[in-house]
């Protein structure tokens, strides 16, 4: 059903920049990219996070994590499809 939603199948790229403090000066910034496939998943599927780190910092990174969160949104498949038809030429 994913397939026929096209926004589903288009990648996602978030990034995030933080700067990075230690008591009262600034050591640098950090950047984080994170890369996923596609935006939509089924429950049991596997999920490939491709991460990007670029450490501007005088901080070493010793370790790195990501947390998924799901959001459930319910659609009639019918009109999902015909208003991403609608778009095309």
């Amino acid at each position: 059903m994913l397939e026929i939603i096209r926004p589903c199948q288009e990648p996602c790229v978030m990034s995030n920049d933080a700067t990075v403090e230690c008591c009262c000066w600034t050591s640098g910034t950090v950047t984080a990219t994170l890369k996923l496939n596609r935006r939509c998943f089924v429950p049991g599927e596997t999920i490939l996070i491709n991460a990007e780190i670029a450490n501007n910092s005088q901080t070493d990174i010793t370790s790195t994590r990501a947390s998924l969160k799901q959001v459930r949104k319910f659609l009639d498949a019918c009109v999902c499809y015909e208003s991403y038809n609608a778009e095309q030429p």
